[in-house]
């Protein structure tokens, strides 16, 4: 089911417990915009206590540029407020690129490996391993 569709789009299948996004391409928001995108994956996740979820940035591009300190200030308050959710399992569907898998391995910091999150490159890989409790 759609929970959420508009600058970013949430799906629900209530009976494997995943949400799906793709996660917006950052280059084409606001900093404000990107907060928001955030917060509605966040609320959506509180409110139907989501465990697990599939991230989608394989077509996310980043270019920080002069913004970097407040990408990272809203990328570590985004890890933040995940902890403060029921998610347990979260597979990230990325290009091979080491700034992504820097990003990722950044996320599991800040979520102090409390949530179990890995990153894939094939959505089918991904959704195996959500599947599995």
């Amino acid at each position: 089911m759609i929970l959420y569709s508009g600058l970013i789009k949430l799906e629900y299948d209530p009976a494997t417990d995943i949400l799906e996004t793709t996660m917006p391409d950052a280059s084409h928001f606001t900093l404000p915009e990107v907060r928001l995108c955030l917060n509605i994956i966040i609320s959506h996740i509180r409110n139907y206590h989501i465990s697990k979820a599939i991230f989608d940035s394989r077509h996310t591009h980043l270019d920080m540029g002069e913004n970097e300190d407040e990408y990272k200030a809203i990328a570590a308050q985004f890890g933040k407020d995940l902890l403060e959710t029921h998610i347990h399992k979260i597979a990230r569907l990325a290009l091979t690129d080491k700034n992504r898998e820097e990003q990722g391995e950044k996320l599991q910091q800040v979520t102090n490996q409390a949530i179990d999150i890995r990153t894939f490159s094939d959505y089918d890989e991904a959704m195996e391993w959500l599947a599995k409790d």
